[in-house]
């Protein structure tokens, strides 16, 4: 599959833009907000919508620079305080991603023994994480666990295997 961009003539159209267009995504935004404003105005995971910044939705880009300081404060805390600075309860994105392994793995879909892509993990460690992301939601590499998920509900919704 070839991503559109990173085809040369978009790619290279999109460099050569200026960097003050560039820069924090905001030709991206701005092409989102020219093709259909409303899914521009969607919420995005870094926070504030897809949207250019402007001062009438300044509001809405709040999130982003308040979650970034409380990671910075986690991680200043971690390393003043030590590895056990860091706040152990689970936030409530957590939870909801917890409840949602439990919810999966008790209706079989993620049952290590037979998920579609069980020959790319060791059986062992993959239940280890998985166990980890109901039992320890704050402690859980995220990250890899929604990988793993996307990629095993993906084949599921494919009806495909890796064989």
């Amino acid at each position: 599959m070839e991503l559109p961009f990173y085809l040369k003539s978009v790619f290279s159209t999109a460099i050569s833009a200026a960097p003050r267009h560039r820069n924090f995504h905001r030709l991206m935004r701005e092409m989102m907000r020219l093709l259909d404003p409303r899914i521009a105005a969607i919420q995005t995971e870094t926070g504030g919508p897809a949207e250019p910044l402007r001062l009438g939705n300044l509001h809405r880009f709040a999130p982003y620079p308040w979650r970034r300081g409380k990671r910075f404060g986690a991680r200043l805390r971690g390393r003043v305080l030590g590895a056990g600075g860091h706040d152990s309860a689970p936030s409530q994105r957590e939870l909801g991603r917890a409840n949602l392994v439990a919810a999966l793995r008790a209706e079989g879909r993620l049952d290590p023994a037979r998920m579609r892509s069980a020959e790319l993990f060791d059986p062992e460690r993959l239940g280890q994480l998985l166990q980890a992301g109901v039992d320890a939601p704050a402690a859980t590499d995220w990250a890899l666990l929604g990988r793993i998920v996307t990629v095993e509900l993906a084949l599921e919704a494919v009806d495909a295997g890796l064989g």
